[in-house]
């Protein structure tokens, strides 16, 4: 299912016509159905803000395999800071990590205070490598202790 067919699902769901997602999230109809026939994908602050009015993970709009519509506040948070200081590429790696994290069966029953501690220590984590690469700083002894730092916790 693609990026129009998953928006209009989630605006049907939601109880939203085009007229009154229009105006409560202050986007033009016509730029809502040109998202909604694939014609043009809107930019990232545009498609937070269709996230947040729907109750959907923008990362479900966008991944072709997410079935999901809601990954949880948290890992969402963290992927938003994350696009906005490295990029969707880097942003939607984030959520792949999250989403891997969740299905495993064990996270089910685990308290939601030490899954946001968790998805805090993946983003510090992430953030640290993203930075250390950025400062040419490709030592492969530090990177392989800061990857077996984020499967250790």
């Amino acid at each position: 299912m693609g990026f129009g067919n998953k928006l209009s699902l989630a605006r049907k769901k939601s109880g939203y016509s085009l007229e009154s997602l229009s105006r409560t999230s202050r986007i033009e109809i016509s730029r809502l159905v040109s998202y909604e026939e694939d014609r043009v994908m809107p930019r990232h602050r545009t498609l937070k803000r269709l996230s947040a009015y729907l109750h959907v993970s923008w990362y479900y709009f966008l991944k072709d395999s997410c079935y999901t519509p809601w990954l949880g506040r948290c890992s969402q948070s963290y992927a938003d800071i994350i696009w906005d200081q490295y990029g969707k590429k880097d942003a939607m790696i984030f959520q792949d990590i999250c989403v891997q994290a969740e299905i495993i069966p064990e996270m089910k029953q685990v308290d939601p205070h030490y899954k946001m501690d968790l998805y805090k220590s993946f983003f510090h984590s992430y953030c640290e490598l993203k930075e250390n690469r950025r400062h040419k700083r490709r030592d492969v002894a530090y990177e392989n202790t800061a990857y077996k730092g984020i499967c250790d916790r």
